[in-house]
């Protein structure tokens, strides 16, 4: 359980992380 929750954290991490490189190039 905790593993899984850990992965998803990363994941969503990640994603932000992407999303706000987009936004600051203003795509």
């Amino acid at each position: 359980l905790v593993f899984g929750l850990l992965t998803y954290l990363t994941n969503l991490y990640f994603k932000i992380k992407e999303d706000k490189r987009k936004a600051a190039r203003g795509e």
